[in-house]
């Protein structure tokens, strides 16, 4: 599934606890949260395309008319440091509202009252619970559905500032996802993570980085091949090397001694693969060289 992200600032992932999770779908339960107080207001004329969005003290007020409603959430996610991630789909259609310092969370219901939505509010050290992210859906998208895990919505710089935790399995998790988000421009972060010291955290983000088809120098796939202290990493490296016939043959050969069984597999099948197509290149060329009948 994937998820519009907008930008946002958070604490890391691993600090937030779970307070409780509010689910509302459609408009089911909207009118729940709709203080007495509230009354509507005479909605003046606003230049289209130029939305007014405020967050001061906790309170949020926004008027625009005919305003894309994920350019309302992108700004409101921008100033309110809270994660609005929008399933592909939801929030294309224009919107026009005038919300006058509301509370936050009573103004995201008030804007998604046609869409299906997911708030979760969080806690932090001894603070009170605040709101921490919201997903949306399109309306009936969201039944059945659970919320991404928090790597998903992260910020890049809490992921990248996590790749340096004393967890590996914190660190495993920031480099993965830093490289599905990162791609190519993940290079550094990629050769950071083969050289950590934990086998989980090497194995998890060449695994990634492969499936990201991102490319990697010779010496460093055959050094990780032969000598890396994980089955799963050497495995790895030499199916990468598999795509490379033209070298790969001394490092599968000395593979072949390797103490895994499965990477001695890996090794005896890319063997086999040049020795097939050894075959066929030689028959080529007795073939080519065959004498041509004559009548």
């Amino acid at each position: 599934m994937s998820t519009r992200r907008f930008p946002h600032t958070l604490p890391a992932a691993g600090r937030l606890g779970l307070l409780g999770l509010v689910v509302l779908l459609g408009t089911a339960g909207l009118n729940a949260f709709a203080p007495a107080t509230c009354r509507a207001e005479p909605r003046p004329r606003m230049p289209h395309g130029r939305p007014v969005v405020v967050f001061e003290d906790h309170k949020l007020t926004v008027r625009a008319e005919d305003v894309p409603l994920e350019t309302l959430l992108d700004k409101i996610s921008r100033l309110s440091k809270v994660a609005i991630l929008m399933v592909r789909g939801a929030g294309r259609e224009p919107v026009s509202v005038q919300l006058e310092g509301f509370p936050l969370d009573e103004a995201l219901r008030r804007l998604l009252k046609d869409h299906d939505a997911f708030f979760y509010y969080g806690v932090e050290h001894d603070r009170p619970a605040s709101l921490s992210v919201v997903w949306v859906y399109p309306r009936g998208r969201g039944r059945g559905l659970m919320p991404v895990p928090p790597e998903a919505w992260a910020s890049t710089k809490d992921l990248e500032d996590e790749l340096g935790d004393a967890d590996p399995a914190t660190r495993a998790r920031a480099f993965e996802a830093v490289i599905q988000r990162k791609g190519e421009r993940a290079r550094d972060q990629v050769l950071r993570a083969l050289a950590d010291p934990d086998g989980r955290v090497r194995s998890r983000a060449l695994y990634t980085a492969l499936r990201a088809r991102l490319d990697f120098p010779v010496e460093l796939l055959t050094r990780l091949a032969l000598e890396d202290s994980v089955s799963h990493v050497r495995f790895l490296a030499l199916e990468a090397l598999g795509t490379k016939p033209t070298i790969v043959r001394p490092i599968a050969t000395r593979a072949m001694n390797d103490p895994d069984p499965h990477v001695r597999n890996k090794a005896q099948e890319i063997l086999k693969v040049l020795d097939r197509a050894a075959r066929r290149a030689r028959g080529a060329g007795q073939s080519s060289l065959a004498p041509t009948p004559h009548d």
